[in-house]
């Protein structure tokens, strides 16, 4: 009667072990090279674009949109404001107008994931 509850219990710790497996090799090693990528993107050395996200639009769908158009792009908090850091490794210019036109079109969700009103795109630099 006391050994039907020792499988359920062998699964338990097996299954248990491999989420920890799991968390050391696939998430650790992940969120090491976001800090990264954030650090490198933020420095002040770096060349790089800051959009400041406009109230009620969503900042992970414009990096989503970055992203899936081959630019290198983080969120980030910034006196209060969300901004959207973009790295600029072939040119301001001609980064400030490819993320200028993917923003203005891919990138037009608001928070509850309806489309938003156009804006004039502009950076902080502006």
């Amino acid at each position: 009667m006391g050994g039907a509850g020792l499988p359920f219990g062998l699964m338990f710790v097996a299954l248990l072990a491999i989420m920890v497996l799991l968390a050391v090799y696939v998430v650790v090693p992940w969120m090491r090279s976001e800090t990264r990528r954030r650090e490198y993107l933020t420095d002040p050395r770096h060349e790089s674009l800051v959009y400041e996200v406009p109230e009620g639009r969503d900042p992970a769908a414009i990096v989503a949109a970055l992203r899936n158009d081959g630019l290198e792009a983080i969120e980030v908090l910034r006196s209060g404001r969300q901004r959207v850091v973009i790295s600029c490794h072939s040119g301001r210019e001609q980064v400030r107008t490819h993320a200028r036109a993917v923003i203005a079109r891919e990138a037009d969700l608001n928070l509850e994931g309806d489309r938003a009103s156009p804006q004039d795109v502009t950076f902080v630099d502006e």
